[in-house]
């Protein structure tokens, strides 16, 4: 659940940045080939010798990868209210077992207040047709009369003809009224009627099944065994959006690779990514190819329509070998799937259409010999004829060489980046709020701390000086419907005598007949808005005396653990008044929240500045005074900032998708599974470290050994390169290095140079 933020410019937690690279055994300079001067004599500040070896050769891009379990999201698909989340973060459940309770008498509500919506919408709708029906018929009479008329007067035209008399075109030439076009506007209002009638209905009965659901059993069950790594933070509320999740369950024998800053519809919008020959990644020094593990049809679609694209998500062989939390780079690799021989582009020269090289001989001397290439990039080409495996190639360039250097063999190991957060302090993963509805002052309190109640217990109440007019205002609007209505009435019926006055036809039968509907549409319309007014006044009534003190029940069972609020106390509406809380565990809660005075160090800013929620299984520390206490990341809390991961999910009843909500905490945040000792030395002061990106076995060389250059051919673009020493001589060997990927005195190679090869360190 990252923010996505690209490596380049800000390294972003387990980011999913696209680099790119260069060859992954690159062996030569950027100058481009072309003619030698005479005599075809190479010329160059410094030369060398590299042998030819086995490499790729191709554009390379590389993405990172975070190792995640499987998740399991759980949630209703309809706004329910929850009584109770019956886990906590880090519990195994299996599956079937209850993770949470809908609150049966709000579900019950919920349904009633749906089908009183239904019942409204069909009653209305079958009012407004009939209305629609005899306006048609009464344009159609309109219509029929119309033609009459000018019919007759078609007629009395040429009569007057006959008998010489001087018509004028203003007199023939009257327009008929368009009532084809008002028919055509008046069945197209049928259709459109009918059309948002057949899906505001279908809508509220999908609606009304998913609520009668929900109040049958009102459990929400595990899907799957596994681990509880999220629950809905009922501090922040009790209702829960449709599709928003209340549990999720992750599967932590059941893991992938997952991109966190790369979703699928991005994934597929980038060829270069989707249609690569060549992806993988290296464990211990071993290459093992990934695939894609694809979502369906039906749940892409789904996601799409809902607004939300899931993350990608990989498979390999090595799979099991991989830890939760740690990162690897994902090789692109655009070319063959096998290794070539490899020679860099600086040793090539062109003699017309003849490529060829210098080859050292034994006795010391160079000579010419012309050679075949195949695949190309920037920096090296692939032989296909002429050379053979370890043969000296001489190349040229005007870098500095080392003149003192000692041997440095390369070596794999663990490189991290550190991450810091300084806030945190005990969770409490089952807390329950109460918050009050209101502004006004506590004038009475009845619980006390460590007290048992229970459900619609009186809890305090609160002066509000407004209940009266609360009361008073919810009754005035009642009296203005009534009022509206009852002038409305008045108006049809003065209309209806009117017509009724007038003489008969076909015309006023219609339009009485339409004012006899419109009454009953009106009087429907009345009595829903009226129950409607009512039950908030009614609501309004049950916690106010009507004289301003609202009293606050107990909304479900618990035990007092915090009171924040005294007799004579102001409050605010929304300020939580007590909260309750059962927690089995003791659970540490560390939020991103940004320090109020920054530290100095630069490099605890830069640790900073890459915090981001911890991954599952991510190792946490926390050093007090002389000493270093380790936990564990066991669940997440993502707050609006990072952004909504989507899951997409398919069972029974079809494909789902869900996303978490916000934190309510106000920041990002994670639980931390904390070694016992530690909650008997808790004390502020100190801040969390974890990893922003966490690599194993991979080549880690100290900075001063990587130089860089540019190639005049592309002028801003650098590379990075290193000397390799090689049968005496020092090479000038290319590597893929991303300047994000350091942490003084260190720097992750990806790419050029492997375990074993000795390079020069310069003293």
């Amino acid at each position: 659940m990252k923010k996505n933020q690209r490596m380049c410019g800000k390294l972003c937690k387990k980011t999913g940045t696209v680099l790119l690279c260069m060859s992954l055994l690159c062996a030569g300079c950027g100058r481009q080939t072309g003619e030698l001067p005479e005599l075809f004599e190479p010329v160059a500040g410094n030369a060398s010798y590299r042998p030819v070896e086995y490499g790729r050769v191709g554009a390379v891009q590389i993405l990172f990868a975070t190792v995640v379990p499987t998740d399991y999201a759980h949630c209703f698909h309809t706004n329910v209210t929850v009584a109770e989340i019956n886990v906590e973060i880090g519990d195994y459940v299996q599956a079937g077992d209850v993770l949470a309770y809908a609150d049966r008498e709000e579900a019950e509500k919920n349904l009633k207040q749906l089908q009183s919506e239904l019942a409204y919408e069909n009653e209305t709708w079958e009012l407004q047709d009939k209305i629609n029906q005899k306006e048609q018929k009464k344009l159609e009479i309109l219509k029929s009369q119309a033609e009459q008329t000018g019919q007759d007067r078609e007629e009395e035209t040429a009569e007057e003809d006959a008998a010489g008399e001087d018509t004028t075109e203003e007199q023939t030439a009257e327009e008929q009224p368009g009532y084809d076009h008002q028919l055509r506007v008046m069945e197209e209002q049928i259709r459109y009627d009918a059309l948002l009638h057949e899906y505001r209905a279908g809508r509220l009965k999908e609606d009304i099944a998913k609520a009668q659901q929900v109040l049958a059993d009102g459990t929400l069950r595990a899907q799957h065994s596994g681990y509880v790594t999220y629950t809905k933070n009922l501090a922040a509320g009790r209702q829960v959006g449709l599709d928003e999740n209340i549990v999720v369950v992750s599967d932590e024998e059941d893991i992938c690779l997952e991109l966190k800053d790369m979703t699928v519809s991005e994934y597929t919008a980038t060829p270069e990514l989707v249609d690569c020959e060549v992806k993988y990644i290296q464990v211990d020094g071993k290459e093992y190819a990934v695939k894609e593990l694809n979502y369906t049809s039906e749940e892409l679609i789904r996601a799409k329509a809902a607004g939300f694209s899931p993350n990608v998500r990989l498979t390999c062989e090595a799979l099991q070998e991989l830890s939760l939390g740690k990162n690897y780079p994902v090789y692109y690799q655009k070319g063959q799937s096998q290794t070539v021989l490899l020679i860099g582009k600086d040793s090539l020269y062109t003699d017309g259409e003849q490529y060829f090289v210098y080859v050292k001989q034994p006795d010391g001397e160079k000579v010419r010999r012309d050679i075949t290439i195949g695949a190309q990039d920037l920096y090296a080409a692939e032989v296909t004829g002429g050379l053979a495996e370890g043969e000296p190639v001489y190349y040229e360039s005007d870098a500095r060489m080392p003149v003192s250097y000692e041997p440095y063999e390369v070596k794999r190991s663990d490189f991290s980046l550190n991450s810091i957060a300084f806030e945190y302090d005990l969770a409490d993963t089952m807390a329950f709020p109460f918050t009050s509805e209101y502004e006004g002052t506590v004038s009475e309190l009845f619980v006390e701390k460590q007290d048992r109640i229970h459900k619609g217990d009186l809890l305090c109440v609160i002066d509000t000086g407004e209940g009266r007019a609360a009361l008073q205002e919810a009754q005035n609007r009642i009296d203005h419907e009534n009022s509206s209505y009852q002038k409305q009435l008045e108006e049809m019926e003065n209309q209806m005598k009117e017509l009724e006055g007038q003489e008969q036809d076909s015309v006023t039968d219609c339009e009485l007949e339409i004012l006899k509907l419109q009454k009953q549409l009106a009087q429907a319309e009345h009595f829903y808005q009226a129950k409607q007014l009512q039950d908030h006044c009614d609501r309004l009534k049950e916690n106010n005396d009507g004289t301003g003190k609202m009293r606050i029940y107990a909304e479900t069972d618990g035990t007092v653990s915090d009171i924040y609020l005294k007799p004579g106390d102001h409050v605010e509406a929304g300020e939580e008044l007590l909260r309750m809380a059962e927690s089995r565990k003791k659970l540490l809660l560390v939020r991103l929240k940004p320090p109020s005075n920054p530290p100095g160090d630069s490099k605890l800013i830069r640790a900073m500045e890459r915090a981001v929620i911890a991954d599952i299984g991510e190792q946490v520390s926390i050093q007090i005074d002389d000493r270093t206490y380790r936990g564990t990341c066991i669940g997440q809390a993502p707050s609006e900032s990072e952004g909504r991961k989507a899951y997409v999910y398919s069972d029974a009843q079809g494909c789902h998708i869900s996303y978490s909500g916000d934190c309510g905490y106000g920041y990002p945040a994670f639980y931390v599974e904390m070694e016992e000792e530690f909650y008997e030395n808790l004390k502020k002061g100190s801040y969390v470290s974890y990893s922003a990106l966490d690599m194993q076995d991979v080549v880690v060389l100290p900075e001063t050994m990587l130089h860089t250059g540019q190639q005049a051919e592309r002028p801003g673009t650098v590379f990075y390169y290193v000397w390799r020493v090689m049968d005496g001589e020092l090479v000038k060997q290319y590597v893929t290095v991303d300047p994000e990927l350091s942490e003084y005195p260190d720097c992750v190679v990806l790419a050029g140079i492997k375990e074993g090869d000795v390079l020069a360190r310069e003293h």
